[in-house]
């Protein structure tokens, strides 16, 4: 099948009329959902509505809230609206801390929202940080994981989806694993979980992890995000096995204030498009999910033909649709600059003033090149790109390198 008949049936050919961006850039590829996914006309239509109506905030945040927990599959009463992942990160950290359990088991792929109030208290000595092992396929080795969880870790980070190599991690199987640990051992190992990059782009239950955080930006939404807070997370910041005593001190330390109005109504409104997207028999996330991966398998075979390039953790298997690769002979700057100059958007992941790449700080644990020859490109795909957009970019490779 041709590129331009595969296009036409595609998901991402069916729903560009839905975003303001193709209207106003209909010759540009995007390929950098990661660092920003672009909008869909309902949730900004949804924003101006809010702002044109504050009276009616109360209200709109509550239905906004209870739209939230259908689509993540949670309670109302899980869902904490923060204001951004950051100050989330670090107040959780801050409502979970123990003395005595001061140990943190951090995915090296962790960004650095998550990994800079830790690094942070680890120099005050107040925690400990140490990283995950990686098995083969580039996910936390889980058999690795339960030798390793010793009295005084307090908690296990990891990232839903890499924001590098795309990555699915196994989150049942840890989930699974620190159940059975408390309780054979009486002593509760948290799960907290960044979804920043797997709540667009795959069906998610984020009631699996203790603390789920979910950046509302990277959903198509106003900057903000919302924390998936489980029984057993509320429990650990109240000091106390009681429900409700577990709820009120949690809505009391991460709700204080008046909460991100906007930023809640908007990624409840770019869920509920979300929800509507549909490919043939598959509806919602689950089409979103199959649309990206025969994206990235139409990458991945592509980037195999380049000559040059080396692919970052490639595994087909477990990937959500985020690919990185460098060359071996261009800097990334350098191919960066030159497919924008051929209308290919895609994020040029060089060291930044904190000698960070992609804002990973432990990436280069993982995968050297990046360090060695000064950054990766990295192409995040979305339910909008088409096969069109992957030929453009896999031919305009071939221009640059040749």
């Amino acid at each position: 099948m041709s590129s331009e008949s595969t296009a036409a049936s595609c998901l991402g050919s069916t729903v560009r009329s839905d975003f303001p961006f193709f209207e106003q850039q209909p010759g540009l590829v995007y390929l950098n959902s990661s660092a920003m996914p672009l909008r869909p006309r309902t949730v900004l239509e949804s924003v101006s509505r809010g702002f044109f109506d504050p009276t009616a905030s109360a209200s709109a945040l509550a239905e906004a809230e209870r739209r939230i927990a259908r689509f993540l599959s949670v309670d109302e009463e899980d869902v904490q609206p923060v204001m951004g992942c950051h100050m989330a990160f670090e107040r959780v950290y801050e409502l979970i801390h123990s003395p005595e359990r001061n140990v943190y088991l951090t995915s090296p792929f962790a960004h650095k929202a998550a990994l800079t109030p830790l690094d942070r208290w680890q120099r005050r000595g107040w925690v400990r940080r140490l990283p995950l092992q990686l098995d083969a396929s580039g996910r936390t080795d889980v058999s690795a994981l339960a030798e390793r969880l010793g009295p005084e870790v307090r908690a296990v980070v990891v990232n839903h989806v890499a924001s590098v190599t795309g990555a699915v991690e196994p989150l049942e199987d840890i989930a699974a694993l620190l159940k059975d640990h408390g309780e054979r051992c009486g002593r509760d190992v948290l799960l907290i979980v960044d979804g920043a990059q797997s709540v667009p782009r795959l069906p998610v239950d984020a009631g699996v992890a203790d603390f789920y955080l979910v950046a509302s930006q990277k959903c198509g939404a106003l900057p903000g995000g919302v924390v998936i807070t489980s029984a057993r997370g509320r429990a650990a910041i109240a000091g106390s096995p009681d429900p409700g005593r577990g709820l009120l001190a949690t809505r009391e330390h991460l709700r204080a204030g008046t909460p991100h109005i906007e930023s809640v109504v908007s990624l409840a409104s770019a869920f509920e498009y979300l929800g509507r997207l549909r490919s043939g028999t598959d509806t919602g996330m689950v089409a979103v999910e199959r649309a990206i991966a025969k994206l990235t398998e139409r990458l991945l075979d592509g980037l195999a033909k380049v000559g040059g390039i080396e692919v970052l953790g490639e595994s087909r298997r477990f990937n959500a649709g985020i690919v990185s690769f460098l060359h071996r002979d261009r800097s990334a700057g350098e191919l960066g600059a030159a497919l924008a100059e051929r209308g290919i958007v895609v994020r040029a992941g060089v060291k930044d003033a904190f000698d960070h790449w992609f804002c990973v700080p432990d990436l280069p644990e993982v995968h050297p090149a990046v360090r060695q020859r000064d950054g990766a490109i990295r192409a995040s795909l979305s339910f909008y790109n088409t096969p069109g957009d992957i030929d453009r970019l896999l031919a305009a490779l071939e221009e640059v390198i040749s």
